[in-house]
C-alpha cells in the first residue's frame, strides 16, 4: 500500500502566508490481486466408432416405362413393386 502523500507545504503568496488545512479521510478500495493461474491445454484424439441406428424415414423411387414399350413386350416388363414407407413410431 502506498504511503500517504505529504501535506502541501506552507507557501507565500504576495504579502500573505498560505497554510494548508488538511483532513484525514478513510478510503476503502477493492483491487484484483493475482493469486494463481489455471492453464488449460487442448488434446485431439481420433477414435473410430461403429453404431447401429434406426432410420426415421425411408424413400423409394419408382421408374415407369413408357406406354409403347410396355405394350410391345408385356412379359419382360415386370410390375413395379413399391415398399411402404417406414416411419419411427416415436415421432
Amino acid at each position: 500500500m502506498p504511503a500517504d502523500p505529504a501535506p502541501p507545504p506552507i507557501r507565500q503568496e504576495s504579502d500573505s502566508t498560505v497554510i494548508p488545512a488538511v483532513e484525514e479521510v478513510v478510503v476503502v478500495e477493492c483491487r484484483l490481486v493475482l493469486k494463481e493461474e489455471v492453464r488449460l491445454g487442448c488434446v485431439q484424439v481420433a477414435q473410430r466408432h461403429r453404431e447401429t441406428v434406426s432410420l426415421r424415414t425411408q424413400q423409394a423411387s419408382v421408374h415407369r416405362l413408357p406406354v409403347e414399350a410396355a405394350e410391345a413386350d408385356p412379359p419382360a416388363a415386370a410390375p413395379a413393386v413399391m415398399q411402404p414407407s417406414t416411419r419411427n413410431r416415436d415421432e
